[in-house]
C-alpha cells in the first residue's frame, strides 16, 4: 500500500467510525475495504480508491465531490486523479433514492439505476461489480428475506454493466447465482 492509500485508508476509516453494516453489525469500513482491495487484485485503476469511497456521497451527503478532491490532492494525488477517483464514485452514488422517487417503488427505482449505471465508465461498473460481489457473497447466510429481493434485483443490474472487466463480472455473476441456488 503507498503513503497515499494509507492517508485516504486513515480519512474513509475515520469518516465511517462507527457506521455497522446492515445485517451483520460488523463495521461498514470493513465492507469499503474488501471491495477497495479486491478492486485492486483486478487491477481496476484506482480500484482501491473507488472501493473505498464508493459509498461515501451516498452516506454522507454533507461531503461533497470537490472536499474529496481536495481531499485526495492533499494526499499525494495528482488532480486529474482525484477528480477521475471522484468523478468514478459519482457514477457509483445511487440517484434513485426513495427519498429523490418517493412516488417509484423499489423494483421500479432499481431498474432505473440499472439502466443508469450501464451508462456509467468502464471503471465504474467494474467496481460497482466488486461491490455486488462482496454484498452477495454471503447474503444468503446472514439475512434470507433481504437475500430474496437483493440478489434477483443484482442479478438483472449485472446484465445492464456490459463494459465491466470481464473476470470481475463473471466472478459477481457466479457468485449471484450460487447465492439464488441457496434460496431454493
Amino acid at each position: 500500500m503507498t503513503d497515499k492509500q494509507e492517508k485516504i485508508t486513515e480519512y474513509v476509516q475515520e469518516l465511517f467510525s462507527g457506521v455497522l453494516r446492515k445485517f451483520t453489525n460488523e463495521s461498514y469500513f470493513s465492507h469499503l475495504d474488501s471491495v477497495g482491495k479486491s478492486a485492486q487484485a483486478f487491477e481496476i485503476p484506482f480500484g482501491y480508491e473507488i472501493g473505498l469511497l464508493h459509498d461515501t456521497y451516498e452516506d454522507f451527503p454533507e461531503v461533497r465531490p470537490h472536499m474529496i478532491i481536495e481531499k485526495l490532492v492533499s494526499f499525494g494525488y495528482e488532480p486529474l486523479d482525484a477528480e477521475f477517483i471522484s468523478n468514478r464514485v459519482i457514477d457509483l452514488t445511487n440517484v434513485y433514492t426513495t427519498e429523490r422517487y418517493p412516488d417509484i417503488n423499489k423494483g421500479g427505482r432499481s431498474k432505473l439505476e440499472s439502466e443508469r449505471l450501464a451508462s456509467t465508465h468502464k471503471v465504474s461498473q467494474s467496481v460497482k461489480c466488486v461491490d455486488i460481489w462482496d454484498n452477495a457473497r454471503n447474503c444468503v447466510q446472514t439475512d434470507k428475506g433481504f437475500a430474496r429481493y437483493f440478489l434477483p434485483h443484482k442479478k438483472e443490474q449485472l446484465k445492464a454493466l456490459s463494459l465491466a472487466d470481464t473476470a470481475v463480472l463473471r466472478l459477481s455473476t457466479i457468485t449471484v447465482e450460487e447465492q439464488l441456488a441457496l434460496l431454493d
